[in-house]
């Protein structure tokens, strides 16, 4: 299942997953997708660009939940 979304609804604020393509500086070829955790302030200012800016990212995704709390098990005894 996959949650990407097309950066036209990318949400204006918050936390999220965003991808963009990065091409090969000697072949100018696709070479892979990197993806970064954004977060955009409540004035929808990117924090941490990553050196890169928000327009370059091309798909979106919400940052899914963590996994439950599992208890911690001792081996005391």
């Amino acid at each position: 299942m996959s949650d990407w979304q097309s950066k036209e609804t990318m949400p204006k604020e918050g936390r999220f997953l965003a991808t963009l393509r990065v091409y090969s500086n000697s072949t100018k070829k696709f070479s892979h997708w990197d993806t970064h955790v954004l977060y955009l302030d409540e004035f929808g200012d990117l924090e941490d660009d990553q050196g890169w800016e928000l327009s370059d990212y091309e798909y979106w995704c919400p940052i899914p939940p963590y996994p439950p709390e599992e208890p911690v098990v001792s081996n005391d005894g």
